[in-house]
């Protein structure tokens, strides 16, 4: 695969304080906007806890499979390719919205 030279970057960075309280609404990432392309994508990653479900644990254990799946070939990437580039971007927050609802990705 190859990637533009004018594709920003998708990072991991660790879940600030503020963040937490909000992290139960939806998929704590930033895809950025089809107004801000040229700025880095990231996601917050919370520290390993039990109370984490499967998939944010594994993710929390090792971040490198999430990466593949959000950043790149993954929807950070899709969403800078030429074409309908404010469609996609909220078809994949409506995607990450409606897993985040139903439970999916969080003990209870």
């Amino acid at each position: 695969m190859t990637v533009p030279a004018w594709l920003q970057h998708y990072v991991n960075l660790p879940m600030p304080p503020y963040v937490e309280p909000l992290a139960y609404l939806g998929v704590v990432d930033d895809l950025t906007s089809p107004t801000r392309l040229n700025e880095n994508g990231f996601r917050y990653i919370p520290p390993p806890s039990e109370q984490l479900g499967y998939f944010e644990l594994s993710s929390a254990r090792d971040p490198r499979p999430l990466i593949v799946h959000e950043g790149v070939p993954g929807h950070y990437f899709r969403c800078r390719l030429p074409g309908r580039t404010k469609m996609k971007f909220v078809d994949i927050i409506m995607i990450q919205v409606r897993t985040k609802a139903s439970g999916f990705t969080r003990k209870k």
